[in-house]
């Protein structure tokens, strides 16, 4: 029935257009997008409607000098299901270069228009990254609680894209605050560009292979993080602390990492 509504709304302000009666072509348009309202978004009938409603309204928008009747239905368009093409397009980068949000209601959006495959501009590119790595930012000190609220969009967002970088950082810390060392050895690993050989990244990264018995692996990246700085004093401290359990080991003595146990 409210599909059915859109589709004569739209008809009727096509035709209004046609004859040059724009403002009454504005008005049948917005009707239609108001009738999709409560319509569950990820029924692609409305999806369907949706972009023609968009499309017809923002060039008899244009056409009245009125951009902003377009505009201010964008937020409508994408809570509806509009997730994809140029009013998407538009509404991320009102929220995210004109107004700068990072509330969840934007980074909702910001997300959902990624992992649907949205092409984003260069003048946009930019400040989106920025705002969604100041929202969703994970340090080694976010209370674990914070932490965690952030995960389910991290995840969205690093299937959605995969190569940034970012959003693995801040998963492969909180799963190291989760004390899940697997994954975040394996997280962390993938960290490309200057983050890679960034001291603080390597030292979570040697701490979980350490976690897991891999002390050749911890030996290696502890290594590569003194390369880059090497007033490290804990640095130091870890590598002396695997050469002499490596030593112990090798010579059947007491472990100093389980002073009780001896090789057998």
């Amino acid at each position: 029935m409210q599909h059915d509504r859109a589709r004569d709304q739209l008809e009727k302000g096509r035709a209004h257009a046609e004859g040059g009666r724009l403002r009454r072509a504005i008005a049948a348009l917005g009707k239609g997008i108001d009738a999709l309202d409560g319509e569950d978004p990820s029924d692609g009938r409305s999806a369907s409607i949706l972009g023609p409603l968009s499309d017809a309204l923002f060039d008899a928008a244009q056409r009245a000098g009125k951009p902003s009747a377009w505009t201010e239905r964008l937020p409508a368009l994408f809570a509806n299901g509009l997730h994809e093409g140029r009013a998407a397009g538009a509404l991320v980068r009102e929220l995210a270069v004109e107004q700068k949000r990072t509330d969840d209601e934007a980074l909702d959006v910001y997300i959902t228009f990624l992992a649907r495959g949205g092409a984003i501009e260069e003048t946009v590119r930019v400040p989106l990254y920025r705002a969604l790595s100041f929202a969703l930012h994970v340090r080694l000190t976010t209370p674990i609680e914070e932490a965690r609220a952030r995960e389910s969009r991290l995840r969205k967002l690093h299937a959605a894209r995969p190569k940034l970088t970012f959003p693995r950082l801040y998963l492969g810390r909180l799963c190291y605050l989760e004390r899940d060392y697997k994954s975040a050895r394996a997280l962390l690993a993938g960290v490309s560009g200057r983050l890679a050989s960034n001291p603080k990244v390597l030292n979570v990264r040697a701490r979980s292979a350490e976690k897991l018995d891999k002390a050749e692996e911890a030996l290696e990246l502890y290594r590569k993080s003194l390369e880059s700085d090497h007033h490290q004093p804990h640095a130091h401290f870890r590598i002396g602390r695997l050469l002499v359990e490596r030593y112990r080991r090798a010579t059947g003595g007491a472990s100093l990492l389980n002073p009780t146990e001896t090789k057998r």
